[in-house]
């Protein structure tokens, strides 16, 4: 006998459309998903995969730089903005993907950082940012001054700041 689902396949669809194909747990079980079909989804060869704790990416192969900035939003939170050197190239203003993406978070949010995503906790989020899509990056100020801040090294921040101004954006 056929196994019979009572999961909402058209809102699962268009969360997966509207968030680039990342989905958190809490999302996919409140579309009617169980435990079980999450598990056989991202088991060995299934058609999902786990990038972050409770966060996947319903595809094979690897995530591109939108989709890591969408799973780290999602891991972070709803009221989390990506910021630094991913910020800056999501706004268009550097072409480099790093390895690595800033999120910030309100600073009594218990969040910890794990995998690609670094949480930095703060009493100043932004009250302005940039939208595309589902993805919400820094102002290209604060994306620079962040990006700075956590630089290896002086020459490093200094290269990122004249890049900013180069390209006339700080």
């Amino acid at each position: 006998m056929p196994r019979r689902t009572t999961a909402d396949l058209p809102a699962l669809s268009a969360i997966l459309q509207r968030q680039q194909l990342v989905i958190i747990r809490s999302q996919a079980l409140a579309c009617g998903l169980t435990s079980d079909a999450i598990q056989h989804r991202i088991k060995t060869g299934g058609s999902w995969q786990r990038v972050l704790p409770g966060t996947y990416l319903a595809q094979t192969g690897a995530p591109s730089a939108n989709q890591r900035d969408m799973a780290a939003l999602l891991y972070a939170g709803p009221v989390s903005v990506i910021t630094g050197r991913a910020a800056l190239r999501g706004l268009g203003i550097s072409g480099e993907q790093p390895a690595m993406i800033d999120v910030l978070i309100p600073a009594p949010e218990q969040r910890q950082s794990r995998g690609f995503v670094v949480i930095r906790r703060t009493i100043r989020m932004p009250e302005l940012w940039v939208a595309e899509g589902e993805r919400r990056y820094a102002l290209a100020a604060r994306a620079v001054g962040d990006a700075a801040r956590v630089a290896g090294n002086l020459a490093e921040a200094r290269a990122i700041v004249a890049g900013a101004v180069q390209a006339g954006v700080a």
